[in-house]
C-alpha cells in the first residue's frame, strides 16, 4: 500500500461523518491507505473544549478496527506542541520514503491552507478536499475534489455541545452517534 492519506485531525471526536469520507476515498481508489492523524492540540484552534487526547486516541481506535485499509498514527503525540502538518508529514516522509502521501481535508479547512505553515511544501502533495455543507470550494490546480461524498448531518461540535458530554466514558459506538446525532 504506497499510497496513503492522511486525515489529520483533532477528532474531537471521531464520528461517522469522518468514516464515510474515509470510506469514499476508498471507494474512489484515491487511496490505498487512510492514516488517521490525531492532533494533541490543533494551532488554529481553542484547546478549551478539547476532550483528552488518550480518550481522543482511544474511541477513533475502537471506530475504525472493522476497516482494514484505515489505521490510526499516532506520530503527532511523540512530536513538540503545537503540530504543524508540514512537521509532521516531513517526519513522516523521512522514516517511510517509499509511500506516497496525501492530504485528505475538508473545504473549510482548505480554503485557510495558504496561512499554514510551509504552505508552499504542503502544495508538493496531493490534497483531496471533501466538500463541506455551506462553504464553496475555490478552484485550484494542486487540490483533488473528492466528488460524490453526501452530507453528512454530524459533526464533533453538535456532539461536544449535547448533553451527553461524557459519552466516551460510556463505551459509547459510533453506531450510537449515528442514532443519538442523526447520521445516515
Amino acid at each position: 500500500m504506497n499510497n496513503v492519506a492522511l486525515f489529520f485531525g483533532s477528532f474531537n471526536p471521531i464520528h461517522n461523518g469522518h468514516i464515510h469520507i474515509a470510506k469514499k476515498v476508498l471507494e474512489k481508489k484515491m487511496a490505498d491507505k487512510i492514516e488517521f492523524v490525531i492532533s494533541p492540540k490543533n494551532p488554529f484552534k481553542d484547546s478549551k473544549n478539547l476532550i483528552p487526547v488518550r480518550e481522543r486516541l482511544m474511541f477513533l481506535k475502537k471506530c475504525i478496527k472493522m476497516y482494514s485499509r484505515m489505521e490510526v498514527n499516532e506520530i503527532e503525540l511523540e512530536m513538540p506542541l503545537p503540530n504543524y502538518t508540514s512537521d509532521t508529514i516531513k517526519k513522516l516522509t523521512g522514516l517511510n520514503p517509499k509511500i506516497n502521501y496525501s492530504i485528505l481535508l475538508g473545504a473549510d479547512t482548505a480554503k485557510s491552507l495558504n496561512l499554514w505553515k510551509d504552505f508552499d511544501f504542503l502544495k508538493k502533495f496531493k490534497i483531496l478536499v471533501y466538500p463541506r455543507k455551506g462553504v464553496k470550494v475555490p478552484n485550484k490546480n494542486f487540490w483533488h475534489i473528492i466528488q460524490g461524498v453526501d452530507f453528512q448531518d454530524i459533526s464533533s461540535t453538535q456532539i461536544r455541545k449535547s448533553n451527553d458530554i461524557n459519552f466516551l466514558k460510556k463505551n459509547v459506538t459510533i453506531e450510537y452517534l449515528n442514532y443519538r446525532f442523526g447520521s445516515k
